[in-house]
């Protein structure tokens, strides 16, 4: 006979299993220095909390215990200082000079005129010789936040919009009669735990309305059929809601109008007219900055470049840097033509364009997977869950692992991207073999 106590204990040891390697990482940080320092360890830790939400994901979670253990395994980490990234200072910066009066889309954090502003986070601020390349939502959330205090209120505030993506995921499973265990491959997935609620990287401020667009043109139905009859929302009003989401998530990061296609195809004249209302209403915001809105982003597009490929395969048949990139832009395209072309529900759709547009990329940071991978639980992807396990090796890159450098020679940059995708490839063969 089945206990009914058995689902309580298997979400209890769930939650439990998941929460070791997290506190295990609380600890490193405070007894043994910033993890940077002892990445090699933080990474068998990135590991062990990886498979404990792979685990659990196969056991009778209720939404309630996936919630509490979202918010638990966040809030470990809000108060601490960001270690493996400080763009979060960034943020900080561009909200206090919003608030003193100043554009951050004219004035960079080491114009003179911004003097007056800087305090001890100030030296913290990366590439300061640059203006503001977030988009006008961004921006505008910056404002409030700032206002309220510094880092840690951020953090916060990025945490409490994760946990409204995380509560969207189990409605959207709970109406279509899935799962709701399915929700913790992105609410207890440590590339989300980490990086928002400790590097404090803002793209659930981004993912959650690309998210709500799904669910307003597909519905809520688990049917392929729905999606592959091109239907257009249930009615107008969800068209012009998903027409309004869809232009918020573009004004948070400009990533996500890679993928805007896919919703723009099924959208009527009414969702049109209010995506693009939207958008110019927020980007009138700061019409005063004129060309200087895209300075930053266009310096991001031409020169950056991070723990690339695709597009390292790419520049190495074509030498030439703005044509490589130009090659690898139109190959991401065609890419996304096909998943446009692919007759399955919205959200794999996404999330295949968001991955083959992230692997071309010439800049590929482990906070760029979480879009893709918030589309998981929707739209099961051995191949996306793997690599958010290994996108952690990307911080190989520019932090040290039991006292070794950053790695920066060639040689060691190829096996770098080998042992990142790899994995990868296994978990999409292996995958593609069980269907």
């Amino acid at each position: 006979m089945n206990d009914a106590r058995t689902v309580p204990r298997a979400a209890a040891r769930a939650c439990g299993l998941a929460f070791l390697p997290y506190a295990a990482m609380f600890l490193l940080a405070q007894l043994r220095g910033p993890w940077t320092r002892d990445l090699g360890l933080f990474l068998l830790l990135w590991a062990l909390a990886w498979w404990a939400c792979v685990r659990a994901a196969r056991a009778p979670i209720g939404p309630r215990t996936i919630l509490i253990g979202a918010a638990l395994f966040r809030l470990l980490f809000v108060a601490l200082p960001p270690m493996l990234s400080d763009d979060i200072y960034r943020y900080v910066w561009e909200g206090r000079v919003q608030n003193a009066g100043f554009d951050p889309f004219v004035l960079a954090p080491n114009a003179p005129e911004l003097a007056a502003l800087r305090d001890a986070d100030w030296v913290r601020i990366n590439h300061p010789e640059y203006t503001a390349i977030y988009p006008p939502l961004a921006q505008l959330a910056f404002r409030p936040l700032a206002a309220l205090g510094g880092v840690t209120v951020f953090k916060f505030g990025f945490c409490v919009v994760d946990l409204l993506l995380v509560g969207l995921l189990l409605r959207v499973l709970r109406r279509r009669g899935e799962p709701p265990a399915r929700a913790v491959l992105y609410a207890w997935s440590p590339l989300a735990v980490i990086e928002v609620a400790s590097s404090g990287h803002f793209e659930p401020l981004g993912i959650l309305p690309l998210v709500g667009a799904v669910l307003l043109v597909a519905g809520t139905t688990s049917s392929a059929a729905f999606a592959a009859s091109g239907a257009v929302g249930r009615s107008a009003s969800a068209s012009v809601g998903a027409g309004l989401v869809l232009a918020a998530s573009i004004a948070v990061k400009y990533g996500a109008a890679f993928v805007a296609p896919l919703w723009l195809l099924r959208l009527g004249v009414r969702g049109w007219v209010a995506f693009v209302a939207l958008l110019v209403a927020l980007f009138a915001v700061y019409l005063p900055a004129g060309h200087h809105l895209f300075d930053s982003l266009q310096a991001y597009a031409e020169h950056w470049r991070y723990n690339d490929l695709g597009f390292a395969l790419v520049a190495r048949v074509v030498s030439n840097p703005h044509r490589a990139r130009v090659v690898a832009f139109v190959i991401a395209l065609f890419g996304l033509t096909l998943a446009a072309r692919w007759r399955v529900l919205l959200e794999h759709q996404a999330m295949g364009a968001l991955a083959i547009g992230l692997a071309l990329s010439p800049t590929i940071h482990p906070w760029y997977l979480l879009w893709p991978l918030a589309l998981v639980p929707l739209a099961s992807s051995a191949a996306v869950l793997a690599w958010s396990g290994t996108i952690a090796l990307a911080y190989l890159y520019t932090h040290s692992a039991f006292s070794l450098g950053p790695i920066t020679s060639t040689a060691g940059s190829w096996w770098l991207r080998l042992a990142e995708v790899l994995p990868v490839a296994a978990a999409a063969w292996f995958s593609r073999r069980r269907t």
